[in-house]
């Protein structure tokens, strides 16, 4: 098994959901790290009982943060961020996977793709970079919605990221969404509107965010996020470029601003 992999985790209250992640990589794992930011049930202990090491984060309204504190005690030569309501998909199909990227991936980060189970049964399908090397040039942004793309791209400007070969299951959709994680997530990303208004990806995910709660207001950021984009010169590098013109343009339709979005699907079409 890869003894080149640290697996990174942050949570808090996390004691019921924690088993089936850590049990799904404990195999495969050279090293198992935990940031616990402020839990008041066995969070702890669960993670100590699977071998992980457990570091203390104050809580600071920062997911980045808390992630970047995780990288800071990985000793590995790659990184594996999974969340405590996530899972290795397939573990004995994903090990070999794995292995080979710890010994012969070149490339500095991996796409990992996530199943994200439904309430309904239906599965979501998206990709993110959730495998990556061990370098002190990749770190998380954004206080929520928190990313490594960013650094990864900054740094590996002509990188062509291959996919890893395996993938995450996501258990949290299914489980029902979770209204108080829900409202601070939402309060994180106001501030982060107020204090980043010109943030593309932070207006984008703000307005969709809102859009979920059936506020308005979605539309307002949504659009923001669109014409920012728009005006940019390399608008066509951006990754999250198309989901944020098709959420805008869902959004349109919703309110019956049909001329708005034959606008902005032409303006679209021309990146």
């Amino acid at each position: 098994m890869p003894s080149d992999l640290s697996v990174v985790m942050i949570g808090r209250d996390e004691a019921l959901s924690l088993p089936r992640a850590l049990r799904s990589v404990q195999s495969i794992a050279g090293q198992l790290v935990f940031v616990d930011t402020g839990s008041l049930d066995d969070t702890r202990s669960v993670a100590q009982r699977f071998g992980a090491q457990v570091f203390d984060f104050a809580w600071i309204n920062d997911f980045a943060a808390a992630r970047n504190a995780g990288l800071e005690h990985a000793s590995r030569k790659w990184i594996l961020v999974l969340d405590c309501d996530e899972e290795l998909a397939d573990p004995s199909v994903a090990a070999p996977v794995i292995e080979r990227i710890c010994v012969t991936e070149p490339a500095a980060a991996c796409l990992v793709e996530i199943d994200n189970l439904q309430q309904d049964g239906e599965v979501l399908r998206h990709e993110a970079l959730r495998m990556f090397r061990n370098d002190e040039r990749i770190r998380f942004r954004n206080p929520v919605h928190e990313s490594v793309a960013e650094s990864v791209y900054e740094h590996w400007p002509t990188l062509a990221v291959p996919a890893s070969g395996f993938r995450l299951r996501h258990h949290g959709y299914a489980q029902g969404q979770n209204a108080a994680k829900f409202e601070r997530n939402l309060a994180i990303m106001r501030a982060w509107v107020d204090r980043e208004p010109l943030n593309i990806y932070a207006s984008y995910k703000f307005g969709v965010s809102l859009q979920q709660l059936g506020k308005p207001e979605g539309l307002e950021w949504l659009g923001r996020g669109f014409e920012l984009l728009d005006r940019r010169p390399d608008k066509a590098t951006f990754p999250f470029g198309r989901a944020l013109a098709e959420a805008y343009l869902r959004c349109l339709a919703r309110y019956g601003l049909h001329s708005e979005a034959e606008r902005v699907r032409e303006h679209f079409e021309r990146w």
